[in-house]
């Protein structure tokens, strides 16, 4: 009688430490493969911009330029390092479409813009070198980075003698050189302003930072570096940069300015091509 009383509390207890071993481990692998975006919600980095401009007029019958800077702040716990090519104020199209916007200040429309057809390799956004190291940009936490653009002239050619038939071409050039000089002022980019309007920047949201490593790139380099040694000592281990991170790093314009258009020209003669 004893020692089947002593047996039964023996198979009470072994049965409550069975089953709390269950839920114990049930618990732990919900925890351990549950998404960790439940547990941690990073935030995504962010850059201020700040604009401002050399003059409040552009005045296209003048020779004077009107120059655009921005001042760029990354506000993030660590450094961020892209291609220039990830971000449209930063891969020459700051006065294309998806760069800079100007808005008309009277009516809030933005003034279209021209496209730039950018060509670029596959898998060129991977290749950091030191001979490649220009074509990449690291933006550190609070410290301003400064880039600019401006508004400019160009001297266009103006056409050349009439010819008629039989004419020679040294004929051609004799008469083209007898010709008063007459080349023509050219703005480029300036299509779509009208005279006598305000126009205030802005930064347009296509040019959000598409893909960057959230190192800088001295740590990169030395980072790849040691990686490449290290696949030189065993073999069959291609060297990698650590992959990109993948998102949209948006401009938050802080600072805006304003700038308002003088043109003589009513047909928009002046603007080029």
């Amino acid at each position: 009688m004893h020692c089947e009383y002593r047996l039964t509390n023996f198979l009470i207890y072994i049965s409550r430490f069975s089953l709390t071993s269950i839920i114990l481990s049930f618990s732990y692998r919900n925890a351990w493969h549950h998404p960790k975006s439940q547990f941690s919600c990073p935030r995504m980095a962010l850059v201020h911009a700040a604009i401002s401009t050399s003059a409040p007029i552009l005045d296209l019958s003048s020779q004077k330029p009107l120059k655009i800077q921005i001042r760029l702040t990354l506000q993030n716990d660590n450094p961020i390092t892209f291609q220039n090519s990830q971000s449209g104020l930063f891969d020459g199209r700051l006065l294309f479409q998806g760069g800079l916007t100007f808005i008309d200040v009277s009516d809030n429309t933005e003034v279209s813009r021209n496209h730039l057809h950018l060509c670029r390799l596959e898998g060129e956004a991977e290749t950091l070198t030191e001979s490649t190291a220009d074509e990449f940009t690291t933006l550190f936490p609070g410290q301003p980075h400064e880039i600019e653009t401006q508004f400019n002239f160009i001297t266009v050619p103006s056409d050349g003698p009439q010819s008629w038939p039989g004419m020679t071409a040294e004929e051609w050039l004799d008469k083209k050189e007898a010709m008063p000089s007459n080349d023509v002022q050219k703005w480029p980019n300036t299509h779509g302003f009208q005279d006598g309007r305000t126009y205030e920047i802005q930064v347009s949201s296509e040019a959000a930072i598409k893909n960057w490593w959230e190192e800088s790139k001295q740590d990169l380099m030395k980072t790849q570096t040691w990686i490449g040694f290290a696949s030189h000592l065993w073999r069959g281990n291609q060297a990698h940069v650590k992959d990109m991170k993948k998102g949209c790093i948006r401009f938050h314009v802080l600072d805006t300015a304003q700038f308002t258009i003088k043109r003589p020209d009513t047909d928009g003669s002046l603007t080029f091509p």
